[in-house]
């Protein structure tokens, strides 16, 4: 079983839900870079039929052990982690959209031979 991990981290791609079962594994698995927005993490469930798409404050987890900042993560998961704005310009925000995505089409690719 795999998640999926794009945006502001230094390790993305797919990794196993055993060793990062929980968003706070996850963070310390893939090292969010220094501009990650921690207080608007996403995360997108496919629930059945629909999608659910998920914001999680991991900041507030991470400063007060405030527990809903600790989302326990399922199977098949994709986590977006933002940068926090006012970094970069439009060039570079529009790059940090496109690269995650080309990392989930090959990622794809790779999983599907």
């Amino acid at each position: 079983s795999l998640i999926f991990v794009f945006g502001a981290v230094a390790q993305q791609g797919p990794k196993p839900l055993e060793v990062a079962p929980d968003l706070v594994s996850v963070l310390v698995l893939c090292s969010p870079t220094p501009d990650a927005n921690l207080k608007g993490v996403e995360i997108v469930r496919k629930n059945g039929v629909t999608v659910e798409h998920l914001r999680v404050d991991a900041r507030r987890y991470l400063t007060s052990a405030y527990e809903p900042g600790n989302v326990p993560l399922h199977a098949g998961d994709t986590i977006y982690l933002t940068r926090s704005g006012g970094r970069g310009g439009a060039v570079l925000g529009t790059i940090g959209v496109i690269s995650p995505v080309i990392g989930l089409v090959a990622t794809i690719i790779a999983l599907s031979r």
